[in-house]
């Protein structure tokens, strides 16, 4: 949660930046530009590097779940734009398995664990 906390925050600095306008502001095109900041950085940072800033700060990193349940490497920007793109729907990250795993993760292949 705090790693999602800490990308939302950064998202929305981007989005003030772009949009000339303070976080607090709010408004339609402050808050679409927040979302897109928010998907583009994660989709991107988790598909390339496995990790967004705020995965980092908290010693976590997303990996891809292979067939013999070895977690290397990065997922792929597929996985990236598809885990993130369930992040933004709200929904299906706090819907999860017995393994704790949100419905992002189980549609993107991929898990969070400890750096």
């Amino acid at each position: 949660m705090l790693a999602l906390l800490i990308d939302w925050l950064l998202a929305g600095l981007i989005a003030s930046v772009l949009t000339g306008r303070p976080m607090w502001a709010g408004g339609n095109d402050y808050s679409l530009m927040h979302t897109t900041a928010f998907f583009a950085m994660s989709a991107i940072l988790v598909g390339l590097v496995g990790s967004t800033i705020g995965h980092r700060l908290c010693g976590l990193r997303v990996a891809p779940v292979r067939d013999s349940k070895t977690y290397d490497g990065s997922p792929g920007l597929l996985a990236g734009i598809i885990r993130s793109l369930l992040i933004c729907l709200v929904i299906p990250a706090v819907v999860f398995d017995r393994e704790r795993r949100g419905l992002h993760d189980l549609a993107a292949k991929t898990i969070v664990v400890r750096r």
